[in-house]
Order: structure tokens, then sequence, then C-alpha cells
């Protein structure tokens, strides 16, 4: 037994110890709990420093709310004013087109009917001014000053009568001399045939040819078989349609296109067109080809290539009235772009063989495909169905 059990036994002494014991003990849990109390103190007062915090940012993002809503709710007032009033304006403009329509419905005029007036009109007037000219040619020698005379316009200005030439004809002797004679432009022209060999003997397919000049694909498709109109805006390339027994017709291509029966053609076709086009008609004429040609039309555009370099920075401006090349591949995009289901590239004219470099190398192949390469391409584009 150790000596503090001895002690505890010892009658009223044991029970003194435990009771001093008790009141250390008390002492020392008085002082732990003071200790948490204060802690606890502490943690409320920084729970209560949060709290406000977090109450003082609740309140300024309710501020910018409230804000944000004024704004938004006078953005609404101003757009809902802004709508009455276009809606005010549509209602007036709609009532002017009304009063319009009826004007027109009572004058009897349509829109169809007036372009082909229109057409009907310039037609006559180009037919009468080769006639014209024919009939001038005509005249005899000893004539001629007098004919002069009679047909000189009234305050004729001198500079403009002196520096007048006549573009059209300008234009047929510039084809003569550099374009070739007709059987070479027909040879050439015989790549298109197999795609037109399903309207062989098709009685309702209808070619249309834009910018046909002198008639040399009409021809060509009237010996297969396939009828076929050329439309061209020189009427003297159109005279010269028509004394081979072509039909032709003195039109804008657009305006003719438009004017025809949705889905009436089988195919339209232009060699060496597109390159004389501002962009803008350019896509009018996607556009009015689309429109004319039935679900399995086909269209054709031939036109130089510039990625043939000789080409693209020389042969391509022989032709004075040229706007700008048109490189492949943005005519394929454009035939799709403006709805035309399928597209593809045809590489045409490669200059012979004896223009290239003769080596084997690389570098020599390379000049080759950009020096002598296809001169010309033609963009294919099919209305919906690829046959």
């Amino acid at each position: 037994m150790s000596w503090k059990q001895e002690i505890l036994r010892i009658p009223g002494l044991g029970s003194i110890l435990h009771g001093l014991h008790a009141i250390v003990h008390l002492n020392r849990t008085r002082a732990q709990i003071a200790a948490d109390i204060a802690q606890l103190h502490h943690l409320r007062i920084e729970y209560a420093d949060h709290l406000a915090q977090k109450f003082q940012e609740q309140q300024v993002r309710n501020d910018a709310f409230a804000a944000q809503h004024q704004v938004d709710a006078e953005l609404l007032t101003q757009l809902r004013q802004n709508l009455a009033q276009q809606a005010q304006y549509l209602e007036q403009q709609a009532h002017q087109l009304s009063q319009q329509a009826q004007g027109l419905a009572q004058a009897g005029l349509d829109i169809a009917d007036i372009r082909t007036f229109s057409q009907d009109i310039e037609a006559r007037v180009s037919g009468l001014t080769v006639e014209l000219r024919h009939k001038r040619a005509a005249v005899p020698p000893a004539l001629a000053p007098a004919l002069a005379i009679s047909s000189a316009p009234l305050a004729a200005d001198p500079k403009m009568t002196e520096n007048a030439f006549d573009m059209a004809a300008f234009y047929v002797e510039f084809e003569d001399k550099f374009r070739g004679t007709r059987a070479d432009i027909q040879a050439r022209l015989e790549v298109y045939l197999p795609y037109l060999q399903p309207l062989i003997g098709d009685a309702g397919a209808q070619v249309v040819d834009v910018g046909c000049g002198r008639g040399e694909w009409l021809e060509l498709l009237g010996r297969h078989g396939i009828r076929a109109t050329g439309i061209d805006l020189n009427e003297v390339m159109v005279e010269l349609c028509r004394d081979v027994g072509l039909k032709a017709e003195c039109a804008d291509a657009v305006a003719y296109l438009n004017s025809l029966p949705e889905g009436s053609l089988a195919a339209v076709t232009g060699f060496h067109i597109i390159e004389h086009l501002p962009f803008e008609l350019l896509v009018a004429l996607f556009d009015a080809a689309l429109w004319a040609l039935r679900p399995d039309g086909l269209l054709i555009f031939e036109t130089p290539n510039p990625e043939n370099l000789i080409v693209g920075s020389c042969n391509f401006y022989t032709d004075p009235t040229h706007q700008r090349p048109i490189v492949p591949f943005v005519a394929q995009f454009m035939a799709r772009q403006r709805g035309f289901s399928h597209a593809e590239i045809l590489p045409l004219h490669p200059y012979p063989e004896n223009y290239h470099l003769i080596d084997d190398g690389e570098v020599a192949r390379r000049l080759n495909e950009v020096l002598y390469g296809p001169q010309d391409y033609a963009v294919l584009a099919w209305n919906r169905a690829k046959n």
C-alpha cells in the first residue's frame, strides 16, 4: 500500500483531502468555462461583423438591380414606342402599296406584259437599226453625200460626231480577228455535247445561250436536234445569227430569263460572257438562270482561267471589254451559293505539248502547270439533280 493510500485511510483526513481536491478542480473548471465564454464572445463579434458585411454587399446588389431594372423599364418603354411608330409607318406603306396596286390593276398593266412589250420594242429597234445599216451600205456612191446630209443629227456636237464609233460593229470585227473561225469554235464546243446528250430527241427541251455571238453553239446544237435560242445585246451579232437561219433575240439576258416561265429551260449556256459582267450583274445572271431551269436543268458558263499565269496576267486583257477574271473555285462557289445543288469545274484548252519545258524535273513540271495548263474552264451546275 502506497503512502497516499495510507493517508487517505486516516479518519477524517481523507474527506478533507477529497474536498480540497474538488475545490481545486472546480477552480480549473471555472477558468476553462470563462475562457470558453470569452472565445464564444469573440466568435459572436466576428460572425456579427460578417453578417453586417454580407448585408451591406446584398444591399449594394439590390441597389444595382433596382437601377438596372429602372434602365430596363425605360428601354422597354422606348422600344414599345419605336415598335408602335414602325407599325404605323408599315401600315401607311401597306396602304400606299395597296393604292398603287389598285391603280395598276385599273390601268390593266401587268409586269410580265410590260417586260414582253419592252423586249419586243428593243428587238424591233435593233432590227430596224441593222436594216438601216445594211440599206445605207447599199446606197450608190453618188448618193452617199446626200444620204449623209439627210441623216445628220440636228445640232450635233462636232467632237461627239468626230469621235463616235460603232461598238457593235467593232466587236464583231474584234471576234473575227482574235477568236477564230466558226469551225474552230465549234470544234472547241463539242466537249459539251455529252452533257446535253439527254436533250437529243426531247421535243420539249429548250436551251438558251447567253451572249450567243455569231451563233456557233446554236448551229452545233441544231445539228444535233436540240432546240436553242441565242440572246445577245449586240444587234449586229443577232442579225448575223438570223442571216444563217438561227433563232436569236436582241435582249438583256437577265431580263429575258426572268421573263420566262419558271422551270421552262433544259439548259442555260454562256461562253466567255461572265468575265464581261460586274459582280452584281453576275449574281443576277446566276439567279435568273436558276429561275428558268427545270429541276434537272444544266448551267454551263465557260470563261478564261486565271490560274494559268499567261492567261491571268496577259491574254485575259486582250479583250478590252473584259471586267475581271474569275477564279474557278469562286465560280463553283457562286453556283452553289445561289442555289444550284451541284457544281463542278471542267478544265479546258491546255497549251499544246510543244510549248512545254523539256525537262523531267519538279521545277519544269510545276512551271508547265502554271504557264501552259488549261487556258479556260467551265463551271457546270445542275439545278436540283445531277444526272
